[in-house]
């Protein structure tokens, strides 16, 4: 599938419920199958990491999202944010943090336009590994987004060392268990006290968007919002974002009104 350049991307769009001027993406790994069509990562991504492909697959959907960064850039779309999902087990390669820097310093990319999301969860034991690789990134001007945010002591003691800009966490720990709900808001917290903006992810009803807005979420994400989308929808997205922003202004005044 990689020889015959069956992979590609998707973007899903991510809101600025600060500022709903901003806009931004996640690109995500797909797979243009021949037979079975598009695929997301997670029906082949845990035979890739058996097949040792991570590292180029990884580097690929870097060097693409790069390359859409500069094409928005050229289209006058200059404030636009692209967050890229890097394995956390391949954080540990020195060679493979050599070739990220490598790559993106080759594009005259905006400063923090091009966002790092680690996927997987940090290991304590591995704190200055990590910190060394985020201040290097830091340097080129690339924001650093943790996924799979635990609340657990030593994912504190990992947390307050390392220079992280956002934490991404998922609306499904909500449910009609009002103990679930304090939860996602003593995380939301959590993330607050350590300096680190919020993106809630996987919104999937109007509870949750409420949920994620009037617990102060700084950005939210989901199929409730806007689904994933090949990147030709993407420039159509943000051609047209001032209809849709006047319409998101609205869904976040609404939902403060509950508070």
């Amino acid at each position: 599938a990689y020889e015959n350049n069956e992979f590609g991307i998707s973007l899903q769009p991510r809101i600025n419920v600060k500022d709903t001027s901003k806009i931004g993406f996640e690109a995500l790994l797909t797979w243009n199958h021949p037979v079975l069509g598009s695929l997301d990562a997670a029906y082949f991504i845990n035979q890739a990491e058996a097949m040792g492909l991570t590292i180029k697959l990884d580097l690929y959907v870097l060097k693409a999202v790069c390359e859409k960064i500069m094409d928005f850039k050229s289209k006058g779309f200059e404030n636009v944010q692209m967050a890229v999902n890097i394995s956390n087990k391949n954080a540990f390669k020195k060679e493979f943090i050599d070739t990220i820097c490598t790559i993106i310093t080759s594009y005259d990319l905006p400063i923090n336009s091009l966002q790092i999301e680690m996927t997987g969860n940090l290991e304590i034991n591995r704190l200055e590994t990590y910190k060394i690789m985020f201040e290097r990134l830091k340097q080129i001007g690339v924001d650093i987004i943790i996924n799979n945010f635990e609340i657990k002591q030593e994912s504190l003691e990992v947390f307050k060392e390392l220079p992280i800009d956002e934490v991404k966490i998922s609306s499904s720990i909500l449910s009609s268990d009002l103990i679930n709900d304090k939860v996602f808001l003593d995380i939301i917290n959590l993330c607050k006290d350590l300096g680190y903006k919020v993106i809630v992810g996987k919104i999937s009803d109007d509870r949750k968007l409420i949920k994620a807005i009037t617990d102060d979420a700084d950005k939210i994400q989901g199929d409730f919002l806007f689904k994933k989308m090949e990147e030709s929808l993407a420039e159509e997205v943000l051609l047209n974002y001032g209809a849709y922003r006047l319409r998101i202004d609205d869904i976040i005044v609404n939902a403060k009104k509950i508070l």
